[in-house]
């Protein structure tokens, strides 16, 4: 392992910042959003609809549980463009190798499809 690798075991600042920021704000539940620009971080969000909205997206430090998302658009500003751009690159580059190489590469990142056809992640 190099100096630039963090080691498994250490504790990830990020993941325990972006833990307490979520269980610092009370949930948002059953919520319907219609056009209208939602800030997703530092939010927790259960069943609830967003409709038509554009759901904006800066650290990817926010939960959905059992929601809905219907044609929304995405605003994503760094650091979460970051990975935006990064997959996107994957995506393009990787196309030449098939489908299913994609699929595969993207698996642990696909929300959870519920039965009813809301998502979690």
């Amino acid at each position: 392992m190099t100096t630039d690798e963090a080691d498994p075991g250490e504790d990830n600042t990020f993941i325990r910042q972006m833990n307490q920021l979520l269980a610092d704000e009370p949930p948002v539940v059953g919520q319907w959003f219609f056009k209208q620009q939602v800030p997703l971080d530092g939010r927790k969000f259960v069943r609830c609809h967003f409709e038509e909205c554009t759901l904006e997206i800066e650290t990817g430090a926010f939960s959905i549980q059992e929601c809905k998302l219907t044609r929304c658009k995405y605003s994503f500003t760094t650091p979460a463009l970051n990975v935006v751009k990064l997959l996107n690159y994957a995506h393009w580059h990787l196309g030449g190798l098939g489908t299913d190489v994609w699929d595969r590469m993207l698996q642990s990142v696909r929300p959870f499809m519920n039965a009813d056809g809301t998502i979690s992640w």
